[in-house]
């Protein structure tokens, strides 16, 4: 519930949007980065370190919770480069991507995706290829 409810906050962030809602989602985004930071010391408290990034899922747990410290170092230290701010919060969206590990299905396509990308890989390089070829005759 935390995963969704923090994937809905995220999702109200607009543009213009008033003072006190930029304020309370930051407040929001320091307690959904406690929450994911508690669970994964408790995590690690009964596992221990080793056990508990042997899992993939943790590992990627784990992943989750040094990218938000990361972001509110980067937030509260990177006050001028708003550009960087918004690479940063990109990586936000990996927060409901551990929503989507729980979901089977889910977990059956990423599967499927993962063993096609070296298909893919060649597809998309033959394609780069066809376009330049393209755009060099249109330049001609």
């Amino acid at each position: 519930y935390v995963i969704a409810l923090n994937s809905l906050i995220m999702t109200t962030e607009h543009y213009r949007q008033p003072e006190g809602w930029t304020t309370a989602i930051l407040i929001l985004d320091y307690v959904f980065a406690a929450i994911y930071t508690i669970e994964a010391l408790i995590k690690i408290a009964a596992h221990g370190f080793k056990e508990y990034i042997n899992e993939n899922q943790n590992r990627f747990d784990f992943l989750v919770v040094i990218i938000a410290i990361l972001d509110i170092i980067v937030v509260s230290v990177v006050t001028a480069n708003a550009d960087f701010l918004q690479v940063v919060e990109v990586l936000r969206v990996l927060r409901i991507a551990r929503l989507l590990d729980r979901i089977n299905g889910i977990n059956a396509i990423r599967t499927t995706l993962i063993a096609s990308l070296p298909s893919i890989t060649n597809i998309l390089f033959l394609l780069f290829i066809v376009m330049f070829v393209f755009a060099v005759l249109g330049m001609e």
